[in-house]
């Protein structure tokens, strides 16, 4: 039974702004009254003195509480509104850590140096491997253009007749 809850747990870390007036001693006993109650594990714990950015709720400076634990995710809920309901938490942000990605020792692609390199040879262009230009005739009335309709109608029915 025990080896099927450490598969459901998840892990979470808690981070939780208490006021600095209730002290250390307190901060420890209800982090460890949380842990008993909701079956949740303690990884790691950080605690420091802070100063606030901004005061809230009337106060300037606080303690930082950082958690890193084991739990159900159904526990989630259950830890954030007992965050809530305690009069000493001033904030509290339940998140999941970011995923660690595995390091991969890869080799570099392509040693670069500050060396110049050397001019690549280059291959030798023929003048068949040019596309021809199209010559296109000079048309500057539209008598002309319609004689030269009539020229590309009779090359076209000449090469359909052959075919």
């Amino acid at each position: 039974m025990e080896e099927l809850e450490t598969l459901d747990k998840k892990e979470y870390e808690l981070s939780v702004i208490l006021a600095e007036e209730i002290g250390v001693d307190a901060v420890l006993k209800a982090v460890s009254a949380i842990a008993e109650n909701g079956g949740i594990e303690v990884v790691n714990k950080e605690i420091k003195a802070v100063e606030l950015a901004y005061p809230i709720k009337k106060h300037r400076s606080a303690f930082l509480l950082s958690l890193i634990l084991k739990m159900a995710p159904a526990n989630t809920k259950i830890l954030s509104a007992a965050m809530r309901f305690m009069p000493e938490v001033l904030r509290s942000l339940t998140i999941t850590p970011p995923i660690k990605k595995a390091v991969i020792n890869r080799k570099p692609m392509r040693e670069y140096s500050d060396a110049p390199r050397e001019p690549r040879e280059m291959a030798e262009v023929k003048s068949t491997d040019v596309a021809p230009k199209i010559v296109k005739p000079e048309i500057s009335s539209n008598t002309d253009l319609s004689k030269e309709l009539e020229k590309l109608e009779a090359t076209t029915e000449t090469a359909e007749s052959t075919k």
